[in-house]
């Protein structure tokens, strides 16, 4: 669940602001809902004061309800700038019938060391990458398509069902290019990450497009081929720190 926060989710309303609860004895003080891509997450839309049938937005908050062990989510617009107060005060109307634990990327569950795996793509000069939007330090970034290692998964392995679950791919891997250590912030979370970097080739369909969308954990990140120069020169960031010295 961790991994929502900050993503880009869409949320179907099913019950919206000003409108009754069902059961209880309240009022919805924002819009509510499911994710449209998982609806046994619940979501509260942050920021839109009129009656919505949908939202597409940046998942702020995770809420933990200790009782029943059910998640929900805080979206809201990406330039938003909801603190933890703020966002709790928000779902207050609801969540005080439950006892839960809200998680924000500021807090971010019990912090530890990550190790995850990365695949290096090319199309002649250009390399395969994932964009990503860091709010706090305003800039944009990129990053090899990859992902979390799991416990007693060896690291190719996880790179090729990284690949499988989030574009639908098959790898080949050539060869190891390099092990990164990362320390660094994303948001308002502090994360600490080892990379492995792999140079691979992927299904012949993908190098015919210059841009598709990439589905993780019901967020949405735009991937695309880009000129290896372009990150050399430092036009565009790529991460992690020091994986450009191996493109």
């Amino acid at each position: 669940m961790r991994d929502l926060l900050n993503k880009i989710v869409d949320v179907e309303i099913d019950s919206q602001i000003g409108s009754k609860h069902q059961s209880k004895d309240f009022f919805y003080s924002v819009n509510y809902g499911k994710l449209a891509k998982d609806e046994k997450i619940g979501a509260y839309v942050l920021g839109h004061y009129n009656a919505l049938k949908s939202f597409r937005g940046q998942v702020i908050a995770i809420i933990e309800r200790e009782e029943n062990s059910e998640f929900i989510v805080a979206v809201a617009d990406i330039d938003n700038t909801y603190t933890f107060k703020q966002i709790r005060a928000l779902v207050e109307f609801q969540e005080r019938f439950y006892k839960s634990t809200m998680h924000t990327a500021g807090n971010y569950f019990n912090k530890e060391i990550r190790p995850i795996t990365l695949g290096l793509v090319y199309r002649g000069e250009d390399i395969l990458v994932e964009k990503y939007d860091d709010l706090i330090k305003a800039q944009t970034f990129y990053r090899f398509i990859g992902g979390g290692i799991q416990f007693r998964e060896k690291a190719e392995i996880a790179l090729a069902r990284e690949f499988r679950e989030e574009i639908n791919a098959n790898i080949n891997i050539i060869s190891h290019k390099a092990t990164i250590e990362n320390i660094f912030s994303f948001g308002n979370s502090d994360e600490h990450e080892i990379a492995f970097v792999y140079e691979i080739q992927i299904d012949e369909h993908f190098y015919l497009l210059d841009k598709f969308e990439k589905t993780e954990n019901n967020a949405i990140n735009d991937v695309y081929w880009i000129n290896k120069k372009k990150f050399i020169s430092g036009e565009l960031v790529l991460y992690p720190d020091g994986v450009i010295n191996y493109i």
